[in-house]
């Protein structure tokens, strides 16, 4: 039943992970509509293998010319951080690795230090010991969540009044209002952009520590 609709596999164990089983129903909905098929070979432990199939038609017989040349020829304009902020040192808080390296890698050409804690204990023993301009917090974690984070850093330890942002998948109408009520600062929905995150930032760090980039720069 992987893809039926609103059906997860191990629900206990993937209980902190957000997701109503959609993802792969849609997927397999949009392969049929394109009159193709998925399947998948999965080993407990070693991973699983999705094949798509789609039968196409040749439009043009004609070489297209090396790839690397389209890339070329494809132009687009190139990333440039909107600030750079060296003395900056900012907290990052999620139990997936992957969304850590993600947020390290977006901020990395803005010169901020980035400190991470994969999980809501260790944040809250960072946040007594450390004096941070900002932190990312995500909701959706195993005890304590983010919520519970929040309510015991903003009343102990060295970041009572430092911005919070949440990192949330709940993008829903009216999720900003309820994070603020809280007390957070802002919230940003998951995957996390990096225009998104700059702007965020821009918004709540001390302006004296940003140095405001060109695009020539």
């Amino acid at each position: 039943y992987l893809f039926d609709a609103f059906r997860r596999v191990n629900e206990k164990q993937t209980a902190n992970i957000q997701g109503t089983g959609l993802g792969l129903a849609i997927t397999k909905e949009l392969v049929n509509l394109m009159g193709g098929e998925i399947n998948v070979e999965s080993k407990m432990g070693q991973g699983s293998c999705f094949t798509v199939h789609l039968p196409q038609e040749i439009a043009d017989a004609a070489q297209i010319g090396p790839f690397e040349k389209q890339i070329e020829n494809a132009g687009g304009s190139s990333y440039h951080e909107q600030f750079r902020a060296e003395n900056v040192c900012i907290l990052v808080v999620d139990d997936v690795p992957l969304n850590l390296k993600l947020i390290d890698a977006l901020l990395k050409k803005t010169g901020i230090r980035v400190d991470k804690a994969d999980g809501g204990a260790q944040a809250i023993e960072k946040c007594m010991s450390e004096k941070y301009d900002l932190i990312l917090l995500d909701h959706r974690m195993p005890d304590p969540d983010g919520v519970a984070v929040f309510k015991e850093i903003s009343v102990h330890g060295m970041n009572t009044d430092t911005p919070v942002i949440m990192l949330t998948a709940n993008a829903l109408a009216g999720a900003e209002d309820e994070y603020l009520e809280m007390g957070f600062a802002g919230y940003l929905s998951k995957p996390v952009r990096g225009d998104d995150l700059e702007t965020m930032l821009l918004r709540h760090l001390d302006p004296e520590k940003i140095r405001i980039t060109s695009v020539q720069e």
